[in-house]
């Protein structure tokens, strides 16, 4: 399957950057050739370095992968501040970066034992094709939840920190 690349931009410490992104049938993030994932600081620097790869990018405005509220929820984590879209871009940025690298296994082995909590976080983005009109779903957390969810979060940070790389 051919691959497609996308630009990826998130904002982490209250700085956006881009990585380039792709999809083939799985998803993932380009890595250098140590194993690193490179972070650019502007669109045109993405773009650079993919045609430096000879693949092409799609014109597609990319959406804000805002880590910076997740990470502050980590700081005290409660069922009444999930933030549903916010916390699923940024499990899904982290499993794309946990696929491409290879010390991306602990990372993925935890989000599979999750599924019931990606499921209810999903669940709670209220996507019309998947919400009946007029219905809205807010998930109810348990104590447990909570907590497995700020544990997947945070070793999802610690993922991205160790190895996504800013370029100059």
């Amino acid at each position: 399957m051919v691959a497609n690349y996308y630009k990826l931009l998130y904002r982490l410490d209250g700085t956006e950057r881009f990585l380039l992104w792709f999809t083939n049938g799985k998803d993932g993030v380009v890595t250098d050739s140590d194993g690193f994932v490179p972070s650019f600081a502007t669109a045109d620097e993405v773009c650079s370095f993919a045609d430096c790869l000879d693949v092409g990018i799609s014109d597609e405005a990319p959406i804000l992968h805002d880590l910076d509220p997740v990470r502050n929820w980590l700081d005290d984590p409660r069922s009444d501040g999930v933030d549903c879209k916010a916390v699923l871009d940024a499990w899904n940025l982290f499993g794309d970066v946990a696929r491409s690298v290879s010390r991306g296994a602990a990372f993925l082995k935890a989000d599979e034992a999750l599924g019931h909590v990606y499921d209810k976080l999903f669940r709670g983005n209220n996507i019309p094709v998947m919400t009946p009109e007029g219905e809205t779903y807010k998930p109810v957390w348990t104590p447990a939840e909570v907590s497995e969810l700020a544990d997947l979060l945070q070793a999802g940070f610690e993922l991205f920190r160790r190895v996504v790389l800013n370029t100059a």
